[in-house]
């Protein structure tokens, strides 16, 4: 519950941002995802010490936000949901099942930097960090990760009409920090999740100026 209203206040204060912003940029992108991993988990009680490796295809909606504080402002703050889809998931190399997998999610923050490279084309990148949320189990045993990772993107934006852009870009994200939540038959038990993965996400969409 705490964790809820703490990640609702922390968009709230986002979607607020733009408000007190003197230039803002706005955009709509579908992206596709390709995340590899190598994830080792203990849980003691339970006699479990796995080593796993992931490959990961997904497909989703991206919804990124930057606001500038004044015209002539190059560093700015980003902001970002996306909500996917795992189209395909392979685990220590056999390909599983995705159709009961639910969706994914993830929001971020960070500074970005803008600039012009060619007549009505802007450069915008930015680094930041990354939260997510997922679920899995199965056989009494469920898993809550909890994840932070460190966020990177960059794109170029094509004016299309006046105020509005033509976007094309690759976000990637690392993970430095995650925890897991365990229970067994509705206990609590301790666990310990530890790894690497890395994810690149091309994407296009829509970018309006406002």
């Amino acid at each position: 519950m705490k964790k809820t209203i703490a990640l609702g206040l922390i968009m709230l204060a986002l979607c607020a941002l733009p408000v007190f912003s003197g230039v803002n940029m706005g955009m709509v992108a579908g992206y596709y995802g390709i995340k590899t991993s190598e994830t080792n988990l203990k849980i003691p009680a339970l006699a479990i010490n796995s080593d796993t490796e992931g490959e990961e295809v997904s497909a989703g909606l991206m919804v990124k936000g930057s606001s500038y504080f004044d015209l002539n402002s190059t560093l700015g703050i980003n902001y970002m949901v996306r909500v996917g889809k795992v189209l395909e998931y392979t685990e220590n190399g056999t390909a599983q099942s995705v159709d009961d997998m639910d969706l994914t999610w993830d929001i971020g923050v960070g500074i970005s930097y803008q600039m012009p490279v060619a007549y009505q084309t802007l450069f915008e990148a930015g680094v930041g960090i990354q939260y997510t949320n997922t679920k899995d189990g199965g056989s009494g045993l469920e898993l809550e990760f909890d994840t932070f990772s460190l966020s990177a993107y960059a794109e170029v934006n094509i004016a299309i009409q006046p105020a509005m852009y033509f976007t094309a870009g690759v976000h990637g994200l690392m993970p430095v920090y995650s925890n897991v939540t365990a229970t067994f038959s509705g206990s609590p038990v301790d666990a310990k999740v530890e790894g690497l993965s890395l994810a690149f996400a091309p994407y296009v969409g829509i970018s309006y100026a406002y």
